[in-house]
C-alpha cells in the first residue's frame, strides 16, 4: 500500500503525522524551547538590569532551587546553574507544546497558541511551582508580577517557530524537495 501524502504539506508522510512523540516532535519542541527560553531570558534579565536590580539576578533567583537565599550572592556558578535549570525547564515545556501543535498547523496559529500556552506556563510556574519549590523566586516575583507575565508571553511568542522548525527539519522547505526535470544518462 502506497503511503498518502498529507494535503497541506505533500512532502510530510502520513506515517510521521501519527507519531505521537517520535520523529521531529522531541527535535523540534527542544530546539524550540531552548531559542524561547533564551529570548525570555534576555528580556527578564534587561528588564532586571534595568530597573537596578542586576542584569544576572533572574538567573540567580532560578538558581536558588539548588543553593537557596545563597544562590543570590554567589559567584558565577549560581548564574550557570540559573541558566542551565532554566534551558532544561524551557525545552520540556517547548516539547509538550510541540507534542500539542497540530502538524499542519500554520506559523499564525503556532503564534496564537503560543501565547496562550506561554499564559498557562505561567500560571503553573508561578502558582504551581514556586511557592513549592522555590520561595525566594517567589517572593520577588510577586514584587514585579506584571513583568513576570510579560517574560512568558515572549517565550509564548518565540514558540511560533515550531511549524517552521518541524518542516525544516524534515528536509527543508517543500520547494527545494520537488523532483528536478532532470535528464538521466541512458
Amino acid at each position: 500500500m502506497m503511503e498518502q501524502n498529507h494535503p497541506r504539506y505533500p512532502e510530510t508522510r502520513r506515517a510521521e503525522l501519527l507519531e505521537p512523540l517520535g520523529g521531529t516532535t522531541v527535535a523540534v519542541g527542544a530546539i524550540n524551547g531552548l531559542l524561547a527560553g533564551a529570548a525570555m531570558m534576555l528580556f527578564y534579565s534587561t528588564v532586571y538590569w534595568a530597573l537596578g536590580a542586576g542584569f544576572s539576578l533572574p538567573a540567580r533567583e532560578i538558581a536558588c532551587v539548588i543553593y537557596g537565599i545563597d544562590a543570590l550572592v554567589e559567584g558565577g556558578h549560581a548564574v550557570a546553574m540559573g541558566l542551565i535549570i532554566h534551558g532544561i525547564v524551557s525545552a520540556a515545556w517547548g516539547i509538550l507544546f510541540s507534542s500539542l501543535l497540530p502538524r499542519g498547523a500554520s506559523n499564525l496559529t503556532a503564534l496564537w497558541a503560543g501565547l496562550i500556552y506561554s499564559v498557562g506556563v505561567w500560571g503553573v510556574m508561578t502558582y504551581g511551582v514556586l511557592p513549592w519549590g522555590n520561595e525566594y523566586m517567589r517572593e520577588r516575583v510577586e514584587v514585579l508580577p506584571e513583568w513576570h507575565l510579560y517574560s512568558h508571553l515572549v517565550y509564548g511568542f518565540c514558540l511560533l517557530a515550531a511549524p517552521s522548525l518541524r518542516r525544516r527539519l524534515r528536509g527543508g522547505t517543500p520547494a527545494a524537495r520537488r523532483p528536478r526535470n532532470v535528464a538521466l544518462a541512458p
